[in-house]
């Protein structure tokens, strides 16, 4: 398992702005891997004025099977 790094390149932010950028990053990020069943560990934010950084520890390099199963009315019949 490897680690992704996200890192973003912006204008200067306002020093209140950082925190909340930098949650809402790694909120949506993890949610994203989660959605896509991608096992994935922590996350770890940094950021600056200028950079807003993400590091997820532990992604899986591949997505979890999914499994469906497909269930059909017991009287239905296919042909007359």
């Amino acid at each position: 398992m490897d680690s992704l790094l996200l890192e973003i390149g912006t204008e200067e932010i306002p020093a209140g702005y950082i925190e909340p950028a930098l949650n809402a990053l790694s909120a949506m990020l993890l949610k994203k891997l989660a959605d896509g069943r991608i096992e994935h560990g922590t996350a770890e934010t940094f950021g600056t004025p200028r950079r807003l950084v993400l590091e997820v520890k532990n992604v899986s390099g591949r997505q979890r099977p999914l499994t469906t199963e497909v269930l059909r009315h017991s009287g239905h019949k296919f042909f007359p």
